[in-house]
């Protein structure tokens, strides 16, 4: 944080590269590069051990001659509480030809130790050929330079099929390099920091839908003219007719089943109208009979009146 302020004034102040260099030897604020030295006697606090990555000492931090270590040699610097070196260390007065530089564990720049020697097998390459892996990552970092690992990162993102907020991307690739390396900062972390702030995010285009959706249909395409052609195992291939006839047949026998319940129905429906003619002709006897019934005991009654 207090680096970050420091830079933020250095570029007030005209420093254009404070804020993307990290740089601030312009105003005097970058002790790195002090002619007053931190070795006072060899051995001593800030004299290293040969082929080991300490004791170095710095003035990078406030202007006072403080520990630090430089990581990834063969023999391992037990004191990791120490910070990081700055990158130039091996090359500041105290320690450029004095001291021989310290025996790397490997020449990756993930392993760190070969970017301050210079040891490093991708050591000449530019931005454009730093791979989309750990070392590249590193490498990069090496360089101190924001706007390059702004770059860098999202060529990463755009790898994975992500689009970038390039605003938002300069701020956050600031914090992913510096003086020294970062403890504990790798690529997947700061990927994966990306897509947490929504930095970068999947890409979902019409185009892709598009693209996804044509290439869905298209086995079912295959399938079909796989089925007209014929078989893998070398069998016949299948005519249309073929094809088309179970089609046919099942229309066929539904038509029929159709036609055999309308016929039943129809029969049904004569028979029912059949049954109700019969009633209402029987119905209409019986009132006949009635009627005749009552005519004749009209008869009879009216018959003593007349004698």
């Amino acid at each position: 944080a207090n680096r970050a302020r420091s830079e933020h004034v250095a570029a007030s102040f005209g420093e254009s590269r404070a804020a993307t260099d990290h740089d601030l030897a312009a105003l005097g604020l970058n002790h790195k590069h002090s002619s007053v030295g931190c070795i006072h006697q060899t051995p001593g606090i800030c004299a290293p051990s040969a082929g080991q990555g300490g004791n170095y000492c710095s003035r990078q931090w406030g202007g006072v001659c403080s520990n630090c270590f430089v990581p990834g040699t063969y023999d391992a610097w037990p004191a990791t509480t120490m910070p990081y070196c700055p990158y130039d260390i091996l090359s500041s007065p105290d320690y450029k030809d004095v001291f021989p530089h310290p025996k790397c564990a490997s020449p990756d720049a993930r392993d760190l130790c070969c970017l301050y020697t210079g040891g490093c097998s991708l050591s000449g390459i530019g931005l454009a050929q730093a791979p989309l892996d750990e070392d590249g990552y590193a490498l990069v970092a090496s360089w101190s330079n924001s706007s390059l690992m702004a770059t860098f990162l999202a060529r990463a993102a755009e790898a994975q099929g992500w689009s970038v907020d390039a605003e938002r991307l300069a701020s956050f690739a600031y914090t992913q390099c510096g003086w020294s390396p970062r403890k504990g900062a790798t690529l997947e972390k700061a990927l994966e920091r990306m897509t947490e702030l929504h930095i970068a995010v999947e890409q979902t285009s019409t185009s892709s839908s598009t693209a996804t959706t044509s290439s869905t249909a298209t086995p079912a395409a295959d399938s079909d003219v796989t089925s007209l052609a014929g078989h893998d195992d070398g069998s016949s291939p299948r005519s249309p007719i073929w094809i088309a006839l179970p089609s046919f047949c099942i229309g066929a026998v539904c038509l029929a089943i159709v036609k055999i319940v309308w016929h039943l129905i129809s029969r049904y429906s004569e028979r029912k109208d059949g049954q109700k003619l019969a009633h209402a002709a029987g119905d209409s006897k019986c009132s006949a009979v009635k009627q005749d019934l009552a005519l004749d005991e009209v008869a009879v009654v009216d018959l003593p009146r007349l004698g």
